[in-house]
């Protein structure tokens, strides 16, 4: 009697052995499954970001030592992230390289962000070309109006 007690309480633990295992695989599967998801959805918001959003030319300013930057989205979500500005000579030497970041809500959907920077002086009348960098942009949900 003594070993067939034994022998139940072996089963009983050998059954929840393989629950518990199981329970912690499937947990595990749905865990990777997610972040599976999240990443596909981050790289969806990504394209999506790069897909509705427009530089327009930096505009340097007359009267003071400014520039600036207008950039729309043409999206319906908003758009977060940052970027860089590059302003080159005639020559191609590099005049200025400035971080613009876009904070969540300066550029709602269908808006603009303009971002004002500075420029020396000496380089004001010497911009030709500019390019945008390492845009590292982002959208957030889906915005409806009722």
């Amino acid at each position: 009697m003594k070993k067939m007690g034994m022998y139940i309480g072996i089963t009983v633990l050998g059954i929840i052995a393989v629950f518990v295992g199981n329970l912690l695989f499937t947990e595990y599967q749905s865990y990777k499954y997610e972040k599976k998801i999240e990443k596909l959805e981050m790289e969806e918001a990504k394209e999506l970001a790069l897909k509705n959003i427009k530089f327009d030319k930096p505009i340097i300013m007359e009267n003071e030592d400014k520039w600036e930057l207008v950039v729309t989205n043409k999206g319906n979500r908003n758009i977060f992230g940052s970027f860089y500005v590059e302003m080159y000579d005639e020559n191609g030497k590099k005049i200025l390289r400035e971080f613009v970041p876009i904070i969540s809500g300066q550029l709602s959907p269908y808006g603009e962000f303009i971002y004002k920077g500075d420029i020396d002086k000496e380089y004001k009348n010497k911009v030709h070309n500019y390019k945008i960098l390492d845009a590292q942009l982002n959208s957030g949900k889906e915005y409806t109006s009722y």
